[in-house]
């Protein structure tokens, strides 16, 4: 009988784009076992879908004014698109929020609750007043009480990661009035009940150490688990006392699964989840929900089987650093797929590192394996044989003569490798899986150049050759699908290679096959070293601010500056730096620092006190300037030297226009250095971007976010004033920030303000 396999991935939630750290951890992997175990011949479902339920969705609906529905398509439609670029090829992608969902997730609820898994308990939870609703954890924020972090969210403090019921200074995220606590009825899970169970679950099913002992670690600390929340948007509790509340999106998730499986087959999907071997990939940060909370649902429910093994891909890194969305800092699929075949993603992500080890992203060694590997040796080889095809023998495979040793060698090699690599495939150890294809290719190339049948137009060599191409065009289909089928087609073979049988991949071609004159099939890759364009950005200015600059009460000037290259230190800098302490006049730099003490009361309520009294105090007390960057390091000596307030900002991390404007109170700011978010007052006087980000208090802390970094590209460098400093000086000390920067680091700058 077939064996049934259920190979799932995790279900991207549908708030934004796929980029490599995604596909590398879970979706890669995944396309590339259910695509192997498809041309084993097993009975497979590949299944997939967006989860569309939670508070993220509806604050960026509330945001962009429109439904919870609509964003959630958008991302799914903008999802799917990646995917399909990069040839992953899910039997079906559904929705979380489909109607098969809401009665699948309602069913495992009722199922729970008959089975005594559910109870209810009255709770405390923020009310709001004004909107007349008890808030979700997402729609209330406030300061931690654990760290002090502003901004902590009703249950969570992403900065010191404790899980929290209680908030200083809570605000509702809607309407900014202060919610009070009420009592009101949640239902919860017996997630403690299950202890035994997923004890013996993870200690008896085949997990990948990374999984069973990152969840063996949180059994002993299991909590009942709150499944249900007061919100619209998600599946309505199965209750009439439940009135207005919805069930838990990491309820509804996963079962997400089951749902996608019935979607594809309304008559034999559910049988996967009963007689099949249940397979799921996921990312490292989900371990806790699949080995723990989805074994112990499914428990709950008691209709189906547990899954068989969860394979969890370990981090990707870009360049050395953590990818970070909100700096840019990662590759996005659809920018890398603008530029570069998807099987170049495919093979570089899956032969640089083990599924089970972070790995780096570097452009470079990407260059060098595209070059280097696919093309110098896979693309090279198969072209070769392709052309001596071509070329001696009338574009006709040729009929072998007497086989010497090096021909039985080469074909031995070629007849073990099905099982070789599918034996490694079956294990999850892709790497090597696939430096077994490459195996191939490079035994081939040796072979030809000892062979030689470029002199002797053997037709041996040339038939045993063009076997082997057969033969990986046949392996390499679930690892790079694309390269593997032109491949095929240029065999002049009939259908799609992904069809045929794993175990038939090293049987000959016949003698006289017609094959299509032959084209390079791996382009190489030259990754350019690119100076950014300005991006165009303006500088908007609040009436109030406007006003005040007129009046010459303060004054301000921007420039951007592109194609930098920071550096850690510059000799001649570090002179400059000596020099300006042996210059320093403190009598008229503390003017100039006390000039601006009236706006840091009036307008600018940081707590950190004037930036440039800051590096005079440092100074005195180090007895040398700071060492951060170049670029840093320039700004804070002019602002030594001067006692003026300035500094230079990531060009990548500030989204849309800058704005010089008043604040309302509603602002995003964290300190740089501090990782904590702070409170912005209505009325202070700041720079910010166009998704309500503070770019920079007026007198004391940029963002975080903003900070200069080794790879920053091109900055914002921001020289501020007031009545006692004129716009002409603040104009010259610009224009100096700005060619020493060049000086030290290269590129070029435009005045953005005053223009």
């Amino acid at each position: 009988m077939t064996e049934k396999f259920l190979v799932t991935c995790a279900l991207p939630y549908a708030n934004g784009a796929m980029h490599i750290g995604h596909i590398r951890s879970t979706y890669l992997p995944g396309d590339i076992y259910a695509r192997y175990l498809k041309m084993t011949g097993a009975d497979v479902a590949f299944i997939c879908a967006t989860d569309e339920h939670g508070t993220p969705i509806t604050v960026r609906a509330d945001k962009e004014k429109t439904t919870p529905d609509k964003i959630a398509k958008r991302y799914h439609d903008l999802i799917k698109k990646d995917f399909d670029s990069l040839n992953i090829k899910f039997d079906v992608f559904s929705r979380t929020s489909n109607k098969t969902n809401i009665k699948n997730a309602q069913e495992f609820f009722t199922e729970a609750n008959k089975n005594d898994y559910i109870y209810t308990k009255e709770v405390e939870q923020y009310y709001c007043n004004t909107c007349k609703r008890f808030l979700p954890d997402r729609y209330v924020e406030g300061t931690c009480p654990e760290c002090g972090a502003e901004g902590a969210r009703g249950d969570h403090c992403e900065q010191c990661g404790q899980a929290l019921s209680e908030l200083l200074k809570p605000y509702c995220l809607v309407c900014r009035s202060t919610p009070k606590k009420k009592t009101t009825n949640h239902w919860f899970f017996r997630l403690k009940s299950f202890k035994d169970f997923l004890e013996d679950y993870l200690e008896q099913t085949p997990l990948p150490n990374n999984v069973k002992n990152y969840a063996a670690s949180w059994v002993g600390e299991l909590k009942d688990w709150c499944i249900t929340r007061d919100m619209s948007w998600g599946v309505p509790v199965p209750l009439k006392e439940a009135k207005d509340k919805v069930i838990y999106v990491w309820w509804d998730a996963p079962i997400g699964y089951i749902s996608a499986t019935e979607d594809w087959d309304k008559e034999k999907g559910l049988d996967y989840w009963k007689n099949g071997k249940i397979v799921h990939f996921i990312g490292k940060d989900i371990i806790y929900h699949h080995a723990l909370f989805w074994p112990a649902m499914l428990k709950a429910h008691g209709k189906y089987k547990f899954p068989h093994t969860i394979q969890a891909g370990e981090y990707l890194s870009l360049e050395g650093r953590k990818m970070s969305t909100s700096r840019n800092w990662v590759v996005w699929v659809k920018d890398f797929v603008e530029k570069y075949p998807g099987d170049y993603m495919r093979y570089y992500l899956t032969i640089n590192t083990p599924l089970n080890s972070d790995m780096d992203f570097v452009w470079k060694d990407f260059e060098a394996r595209i070059n280097n590997e696919l093309s110098d040796v896979l693309g090279n080889f198969v072209h070769r044989v392709l052309t001596f095809v071509n070329k001696f023998f009338k574009g006709k495979v040729p009929k072998p003569g007497k086989y010497d040793k090096r021909d039985h060698d080469l074909l031995e090699k070629l007849e073990k490798a099905p099982g070789k690599i599918g034996k490694l495939v079956d294990e999850f150890n892709f790497i090597e899986a696939l430096k077994g294809v490459m195996e191939l290719a490079h035994a081939g190339n040796q072979y030809l150049n000892e062979k030689e049948p470029w002199k002797t137009k053997d037709p041996t060599a040339i038939y045993a050759t063009a076997n082997v191409v057969k033969t990986i065009a046949v392996l390499a289909s679930p690892f790079i699908p694309g390269t593997a089928q032109a491949i095929w087609e240029q065999l002049a073979q009939k259908g799609q290679v992904e069809t045929v049988k794993w175990s038939t991949a090293a049987k000959f071609l016949k003698p006289d096959t017609k094959i299509k004159v032959p084209k390079p099939l791996i382009q190489k890759v030259e990754i350019e070293e690119v100076i950014p364009e300005y991006t165009g950005k303006k500088v908007l200015v609040d009436p109030e601010i406007e006003k005040q600059i007129k009046s010459k009460d303060i004054s301000i000037a921007i420039a951007e500056i592109k194609g930098i290259k920071v550096q850690r230190r510059a000799g001649e800098l570090e002179r400059l730096k000596k020099t300006a302490l042996k210059d320093f006049d403190r009598k008229t730099v503390l003017k100039n620092v006390e000039s601006y003490r009236y706006l840091l009361d009036k307008r600018d309520k940081g707590k950190e006190g004037l930036s440039s009294e800051n590096i005079v105090k440092y100074v005195e007390r180090a007895k040398m300037l700071p060492n951060i960057n170049t670029v840093a390091d320039i700004y804070n000596t002019v602002s030594f030297k001067t006692g003026m307030i300035m500094g230079a900002y990531d060009v990548r991390a500030i989204d849309g226009n800058l704005r010089l404007k008043v604040t309302d109170g509603t602002e995003k700011f964290v300190p740089i250095g501090s990782g904590r978010p702070a409170k912005i007052e209505k009325n202070e006087y700041v720079l910010a971007d166009e998704d309500n980000s503070v770019i920079t208090r007026w007198l004391t802390k940029e963002h975080e976010k903003v900070k200069i970094e080794r790879d920053t590209q091109g900055c914002i460098v921001c020289v501020q004033g007031n009545k006692n400093i004129p716009q002409a000086e603040i104009d010259k000390t610009l224009k100096t920030v700005c060619d020493l920067i060049i000086k030290f680091c290269g590129g070029e700058y435009t005045i953005l303000y005053p223009n």
